[in-house]
């Protein structure tokens, strides 16, 4: 990036103009813009200063001070009406004024646009699932529903826990009412998760951070089905905000969870299990839902696990 000027020259009929160096191209390199040969006004950043200019082409060159900046007009009635203290000034403000505005349009216009949280309902049968991100080096949609295929642990309880998570992360934009069935076959040792927020895990136990979330449990001795408040920061022990069990898990049966968002408060249950129904408020615990990372996710530990019918759908 050093000083110096290289080259702003009419180049044979095309009109060209090279860049400093150390920016886009050197004196001889290929990066350069191609003109048109018609008239033109060609910009390079810098304060300028009035050069004499080529009559022979009939332009006035204005040569940036201490660097290789140059502004040039070419072309019929330039005649050096830009050399005019008043007027180049104005000009030249209006001009780079219009070219901050296209750059500011057009980082607005690349930018990413959040993905809105939209309703939807999907059997996870495949052959795609449109409106969530799925990890499938670990799962597989088959006739049945979302198949975990394949753990660390095999069909026993561990600590590889990949969660699906809806594209979008704008749940908490509105009230909604999401539903996701599960089915831990017996001989399955597990714990899955159904929840509300980043869904985000950290080793060494990849249990998900800043949630609301159920944690079903299907090990030996403790078939129970517990509600958690997770805080944001992912830690490498169990921490909860909130932790109540909520029922118990059928063992080998399909079981529905339902979470309920009516503004400050989620109810979570289970619609077959009378009794199966918890309410928190989300201002209690704020660090377990933000607005930047408000997924709906689920997600299993052992092989055989299957979720199906994902249901998304407005709160009446």
């Amino acid at each position: 990036m050093n000083a110096g000027v290289d080259l702003l020259a009419i180049v044979g009929g095309g009109h060209r103009i090279e860049f400093a160096d150390g920016i886009v191209a050197l004196q001889d390199a290929a990066g350069v813009f191609p003109g048109d040969g018609r008239g033109g006004f060609h910009l390079r950043p810098r304060d300028l200063r009035v050069v004499q200019p080529g009559p022979e082409r009939n332009e006035s060159i204005f040569e940036g001070l201490g660097s290789s900046g140059r502004v040039w007009v070419q072309g019929p009635g330039s005649d050096g009406v830009l050399d005019s203290p008043s007027v180049r000034p104005r000009r030249l403000f209006l001009l780079m004024g219009i070219l901050l505005a296209a750059g500011t349009a057009t980082v607005y216009v690349l930018r990413d646009r959040p993905a809105p949280a939209l309703d939807f309902t999907d059997g996870l049968t495949g052959p795609s699932s449109p409106h969530l991100d799925i990890p499938f080096e670990a799962y597989a949609l088959t006739p049945e529903g979302l198949l975990r295929t394949d753990s660390v642990s095999g069909r026993g309880n561990g600590s590889d826990r990949p969660l699906i998570r809806t594209r979008s992360a704008a749940y908490l934009s509105r009230d909604f009412v999401f539903e996701a069935d599960i089915t831990i076959p017996s001989d399955v040792q597990d714990i899955s998760f159904v929840g509300f927020g980043s869904g985000a895990t950290s080793p060494p136990i990849n249990e998900p951070s800043g949630s609301v979330f159920v944690r079903i449990h299907h090990v030996p001795g403790n078939d129970g089905v517990y509600l958690a408040a997770s805080p944001s920061t992912p830690s490498a022990a169990l921490q909860y905000l909130y932790y109540e069990r909520l029922g118990a898990y059928p063992s080998g049966r399909l079981m529905t969870v339902r979470f309920e968002r009516a503004g400050d408060h989620v109810t979570v249950s289970l619609p077959d299990q009378e009794g199966g129904s918890l309410r928190v408020r989300l201002s209690a615990y704020p660090s377990s839902v933000r607005e930047d990372a408000a997924y709906l996710f689920f997600g299993s530990t052992a092989e055989g696990v299957i979720f199906s019918n994902v249901r998304v759908r407005p709160r009446t």
